[in-house]
């Protein structure tokens, strides 16, 4: 998902109402924006800190029946409102393009994660460990592929204790739990615990009980069974949901 817009698309037209202000694009799409929303996103450094997103200006300031006195385009694409009580703002084409907020747009914002198909489960998501930890653009693809799909593999990694955190610390903070920062899935018949036992599972959802249930969990193969056995059943929530449906 992108918030990017096509940079050819820009402010042709605007149209003045008592609610707000109806905006027209080169590509003949209508947006509006109500007076209300325009002064509370103002971008200007007074009504907040473009470097941190502090807000300065309280929206319980702004009169709730706010007009716009003046509202200009110019040369840049950028949309001038002068307010009532003399304030300026000034808002970027693109930027307003971006937030538009009519029903439409706002569907198209939606992420909606595509549904494994089999073509997906024959070739599910597979990027090299080293590329991860050495390229961001190839992280970044992870991280997309994680969004996206639910699951990527990594292959290549070393096969040595450490290798896990070291890609966990950069997707985010660690949680630990009970079973400690890492668990190691160990078969050991003396453990009670299924996670080093010996019988399969069936396809589940690890620990949703929890108040905080993991977000992303991440398993390392240091060393795999010399029979064959430790395969994995990997399924698709959504794929299973809108089949119910």
């Amino acid at each position: 998902m992108s918030n990017s817009v096509d940079s050819a698309i820009h402010l042709s037209d605007i149209e003045a109402t008592d609610v707000g202000l109806s905006v027209r694009w080169s590509d003949e799409n209508v947006s509006f924006f109500h007076h209300i929303w325009l002064r509370d996103n103002c971008r200007c450094p007074a009504c907040g800190e473009p470097s941190t997103g502090r807000r300065k200006l309280r929206l319980s300031g702004i009169p709730k029946e706010i007009i716009a006195v003046s509202a200009t385009i110019d040369r840049d694409d950028i949309l001038t409102i002068n307010w009532p009580d003399g304030h300026q703002s000034s808002y970027a084409g693109a930027w307003l393009k971006t937030y538009t907020y009519n029903e439409d747009a706002r569907k198209e914002r939606i992420f909606s994660p595509p549904i494994w198909t089999e073509e997906t489960r024959q070739n599910p998501p597979i990027l090299s460990f080293g590329d991860v930890q050495q390229d961001l653009a190839t992280f970044r693809e992870m991280l997309h592929c994680l969004r996206d799909y639910g699951i990527c593999f990594l292959h290549d990694a070393p096969p040595k204790d450490g290798t896990l955190e070291e890609l966990a610390s950069r997707i985010g903070p660690i949680q630990e739990s009970n079973f400690g920062r890492v668990q190691d899935m160990v078969v050991d018949r003396a453990e009670r615990g299924i996670a080093n036992d010996v019988d399969a599972l069936k396809p589940h959802t690890d620990e949703p009980y929890r108040a905080s249930p993991p977000g992303i969990m991440l398993f390392h193969c240091i060393q795999t069974d010399v029979t064959g056995g430790g395969s994995s059943i990997f399924l698709d929530g959504f794929e299973i949901a809108e089949t119910l449906r």
